[in-house]
């Protein structure tokens, strides 16, 4: 049995995975790009880097492409060494009433807007392999769209969560924990017959629990959680890739570049330490080999050859 191990960062403003930030845009965890990248090459694992470029970026700097344009010479480099660059639209609405941006919620405009974004980003010589919608919602159209515009992976999926509140508003909670080609009638699963011709790699969820948990919860693996709760959540899901006896299995994981910022914060779920995310990286590997399993690493684009159309 093999596992394929692939490592994504999602590369924003600063505070969006933890305060729901949206309107203040900051930077400074980029600075963070070459000490995790030397984490990488310590293992020789090849990432993939999803950089925001979106509408928001546009209206705020002039371009889509800011950041891809602005940090040129960085993401050329981790290119040529052999890492990927996907995409990583976070599809906001600035809302006039409340004088701040919001998450859209018409999905005519989300739809139209991807359409735009990509088409602009193409105008600058940019095209990509794999994308992921950021804060997680997705829809029907929205997966559509993409397919249309070439994409072959999305990488949006949180399988077995739903979210329905001021923060975040999704539903990935009938959606398999391993890579499918999403039906046309629903996008959150499988259909043999009537799919579309794009890959979804889901971020691979395991079973969690912080101090402000009442249950366990599904939640995305994530390399800057606190090593125990990470620990105990990936332990239980090798022992259920082992029982589950199928040649080859898909692990996804992914953090945010402040959540591994020395920043001085304390959260009881996200470290902020770089020093974790390595011994989290370091333990998924011995884990592994414990299990008697062989792994090999994977860029999000390398994950289409092990689930062909």
């Amino acid at each position: 049995m093999k596992i394929g191990l692939v490592f994504t960062v999602d590369v924003e403003n600063n505070g969006v995975s933890v305060h729901n930030e949206r309107n203040h845009l900051s930077w400074e965890a980029m600075s963070n790009i070459p000490k995790v990248k030397s984490v990488f090459d310590s293992y020789e694992i090849k990432p993939t880097w999803f950089i925001r470029a979106d509408n928001q970026l546009r209206e705020v700097y002039g371009t889509s492409a800011y950041l891809l344009i602005e940090y040129g010479k960085l993401w050329n480099s981790l290119k040529n060494s052999g890492d990927e660059i996907g995409w990583h639209p976070h599809l906001y609405h600035w809302n006039e009433q409340m004088g701040e941006y919001t998450v859209d919620n018409d999905d005519n405009r989300r739809i139209q807007k991807l359409n735009e974004i990509y088409s602009e980003l193409q105008t600058e010589g940019i095209n990509y392999t794999s994308v992921r919608i950021g804060e997680a919602f997705h829809s029907n159209g929205m997966m559509k769209m993409l397919s249309a515009l070439g994409l072959k992976i999305d990488s949006t999926a949180i399988p077995g969560r739903e979210r329905q509140d001021k923060a975040r508003a999704f539903n990935w909670e009938i959606t398999p924990n391993e890579p499918y080609y999403p039906s046309s009638k629903d996008y959150r699963i499988p259909d043999s017959q009537d799919h579309l011709p794009i890959l979804e790699v889901p971020m691979t969820t395991i079973f969690t629990k912080a101090s402000y948990d009442k249950v366990s919860l599904r939640r995305y693996i994530n390399l800057a959680f606190h090593y125990p709760i990470l620990k105990a959540g990936f332990d239980a899901h090798l022992d259920s890739i082992r029982k589950q006896g199928k040649e080859f299995f898909l692990v996804s994981t992914i953090f945010h570049l402040d959540e591994v910022s020395s920043n001085g914060h304390k959260h009881p779920l996200y470290s902020f330490s770089l020093t974790e995310l390595q011994k989290n990286l370091e333990y998924m590997l011995n884990a592994i080999d414990a299990h008697g399993l062989q792994y090999s690493f994977l860029r999000m684009k390398d994950v289409l050859d092990y689930f062909p159309p």
